[in-house]
């Protein structure tokens, strides 16, 4: 996600009680999570980095008022006007929402509080024009932990019905849970889908080391009526292995369907995310390699990095076990800033991605293991 300040993280650990294995990914992944708001004071150069304005004059127009462009501070522009003085989170790792029955309630997610009690959501209804800081998420059914909200993002479909997916800590270590709402501002219409009085949790596969929870709505394929809820994530049980989980047509969403969208390696976090075509009901998964036949990939600390970009996609929704990840051809459409070659393949059959890749079981692996803007 986009950073709004500058965050380390830095984590202890005891090595000569771990495995070398264990205390190397430990090494470059942010869990356990740490829950400390790092901040500072704003600087000049925040709001002019570099010198230079944030939008050049030719947008700003006349006056420095961006034409058809509203900028608001959701601390400042607050029902509550003592926020301002009294808010001192990083606000950190924004995630936006817009509801497309009504584009004027917009919804934000980002690193302001934990749960311990619910935990916040930044809330309009007239188009971002004034924000409220609602903490009405409660913790998924069945969970006690404090602390997270450790990745979070939402997501609106039809009816004014909003999902999210947020990484939350359980008795396996880590997971996602997703829930939906058709009013952000209470905690008693969030829904999440329970089995014997616990939420069950989004992934279905390496549970307890799961990053990065990707959460997008979109049309079934092939029922135009339907919204199918997908949540991509990292499983870092595995090489890591990039993973698609879908809940078709179901409120609060019941994961049932759970498959492979690829693999990243080398020592760089895969970065997945996921892109919906609306029309079609298409769904893209982007993601990152750093080829361990690359020297600077073997290396945390390496910089720059040797990156593969991976674009797959599937057009049939999910609906059977068979969910098949089909290869994007079009390798121009992907044009990545850096200097590194975008490579398009198909994922690997499951026999021989688990001959290839057993042994990468025990890369350096990391979650979030350094945030900064």
């Amino acid at each position: 996600m986009k950073h709004a300040r500058s965050m380390t993280v830095v984590i202890l650990l005891g090595i000569f009680a771990l495995p070398l294995a264990t205390a190397q990914k430990n090494e470059i992944r942010d869990f356990p999570p740490d829950f400390h708001q790092y901040i500072r004071e704003a600087l000049p150069e925040d709001i002019v980095p570099g010198g230079e304005l944030a939008l050049p004059p030719e947008i700003l127009g006349m006056g420095g008022l961006a034409n058809g462009i509203l900028i608001k501070d959701v601390v400042i522009s607050n029902t509550d006007k003592n926020l301002k003085n009294t808010n001192r989170a990083s606000n950190s790792e924004p995630s936006i929402a817009i509801n497309p029955t009504n584009p004027k309630e917009i919804d934000i997610l980002a690193f302001t509080a934990g749960w311990g009690s619910d935990a916040p959501i930044w809330h309009s209804t007239n188009g971002g024009n004034i924000w409220s800081l609602d903490s009405t998420i409660p913790n998924p059914t069945g969970l006690t932990e404090s602390g997270c909200p450790c990745d979070q993002t939402p997501d609106y479909g039809r009816d004014n019905r909003l999902s999210a997916t947020f990484l939350d800590l359980d008795h396996l270590g880590i997971d996602a849970y997703s829930g939906t709402t058709t009013d952000p501002t209470s905690a008693a219409a969030w829904k999440w889908f329970v089995k014997n009085g616990a939420a069950q949790p989004t992934d279905q596969v390496g549970q307890g080391g799961t990053d990065q929870p990707w959460l997008l709505v979109n049309q079934d394929p092939e029922v135009q009526s339907q919204d199918d809820v997908y949540v991509a994530y990292d499983n870092f049980d595995g090489a890591p292995d990039m993973r698609i989980a879908v809940a078709p047509g179901s409120d609060p969403p019941d994961f049932t369907i759970d498959n492979l969208a690829g693999f990243s390696q080398g020592e760089v976090n895969p970065g997945q995310r996921l892109a919906v075509d609306r029309n079609s009901g298409a769904i893209y998964t982007l993601f990152q390699q750093c080829p361990t036949t690359v020297s600077n990939c073997n290396n945390i600390a390496a910089d720059p990095k040797t990156i593969h970009w991976f674009l797959n996609r599937s057009t049939d929704g999910g609906p059977y076990l068979d969910f098949e990840w089909k290869l994007h051809r079009n390798s121009s459409s992907l044009r990545p800033k850096h200097s590194a070659a975008a490579k398009v393949r198909h994922r690997e059959r499951s026999s021989r991605r688990s001959q290839s890749h057993r042994g990468r079981s025990e890369q350096q692996r990391c979650l979030r293991c350094l945030r900064q803007s």
